[in-house]
């Protein structure tokens, strides 16, 4: 490898000269270790290449050849040159100084992306040069959009809980709901702008009253940006309790999201669950979409956007889901409280 222009034959051919004994015990001396390394290739050079021993010159002038105790460090200094240390750690890896060797086919291809490299550098130079004005233009775009992000069309109803219980119709009309909780609501930082945090309390949930009324002849949707905490629970419902459990809802439930649509269960109803589990302790959007097939298979789950597997559970709907209990926020008619963050809608 001291040879002038080496090819990567050469260089290989030089690792010869690193085949000895290594060490990284524990207690070794890295200097003492490094010479033996030097002195053992030495030897094994002279040996192979020269057909002579310098092991005595070691010490001293060869006793039976014109070799000197000076030709062997002169040996030793050119060994010594290798950039490496004495506990070289071969238990966990090749030490350095290594070499990487591609295979024809490899050398090729890296030989095609060293000639992209100028133009790619050029274009990543022009696009830091743009940065300044590339942020100008899009803090105006937004400012130009407003900070208030559109809401979908057609919605029958939608709460922004941006500090506030009133949510709007379709019309634009305000729809206010009724906290129910032992304190006052309690609001945090949200997606979009504030939320409300729900803390898995029994008494602590939002009540929308009559606000919408769905049946399984009806299409719809339903849907929050929301964050889990702790086990979950009913994140929105309008759904009966025990025996006949009738109605709709949307529960985050050891870690996953699931959908009932119920006219009686379990004999009459469908029932979802998603495959993969939900993100837990981070703001997601979940939507709910049926078709009003009464099938499970007209039933969707997207987390931000992505349409979800989900494992059937129930499949067998044939009756009507309406039910004259209120819209709950963050709990169902009587039991699983929800715990976590809060923004809602629905359509």
């Amino acid at each position: 490898d001291l040879l002038p222009n080496p090819t990567v034959s050469q260089k290989i051919a030089t690792g010869f000269h690193r085949n000895v004994m290594t060490t990284d015990e524990g207690g070794a001396d890295p200097q003492e270790y490094l010479t033996k390394y030097v002195v053992d290739r030495v030897a094994t050079t002279a040996a192979v290449w020269l057909g002579s021993t310098l092991n005595c010159a070691e010490c001293h002038d060869h006793k039976y050849d014109p070799i000197t105790q000076r030709d062997f460090y002169q040996f030793y200094a050119f060994f010594h040159n290798v950039p490496e240390k004495g506990l070289d750690g071969t238990r966990t890896s090749n030490p350095a100084p290594s070499l990487k060797v591609p295979s024809p086919e490899q050398a090729v291809r890296l030989a095609e992306l060293g000639q992209k490299i100028p133009e790619t550098e050029r274009r990543v130079k022009a696009r830091e040069a743009d940065l300044g004005a590339a942020q100008i233009r899009w803090e105006k775009e937004f400012a130009d959009r407003g900070a208030k992000p559109k809401e979908p069309g057609g919605l029958l109803l939608a709460f922004a809980f941006d500090r506030t219980l009133v949510g709007f119709d379709r019309n634009g009309a305000p729809k206010e709901a009724t906290y129910r909780g032992t304190n006052a609501p309690v609001w945090g930082n949200g997606k979009l702008h504030q939320a409300l945090k729900l803390d898995g309390q029994d008494g602590n949930y939002v009540d929308a009253g009559q606000a919408v009324s769905f049946d399984r002849t009806n299409a719809f949707s339903y849907g929050c940006w929301t964050k889990v905490k702790g086990q979950g629970g009913a994140i929105l419902s309008k759904m009966e309790e025990g025996p006949t459990y009738r109605g709709f809802d949307l529960l985050a439930e050891e870690g996953k999201l699931v959908v009932h649509l119920v006219h009686g269960w379990p004999d009459n109803a469908i029932k979802v669950i998603t495959v993969n589990p939900a993100p837990k302790d981070a703001w997601f959007h979940a939507l709910v979409t049926y078709d009003s097939s009464s099938k499970a298979g007209g039933l969707k789950i997207y987390v931000n956007g992505k349409s979800q597997g989900l494992e059937v559970k129930a499949d067998n709907l044939s009756a009507t889901l309406a039910n004259q209990i209120p819209l709950h926020i963050g709990k169902r008619f009587k039991s699983l409280p929800y715990f976590g963050n809060s923004w809602s809608s629905g359509s």
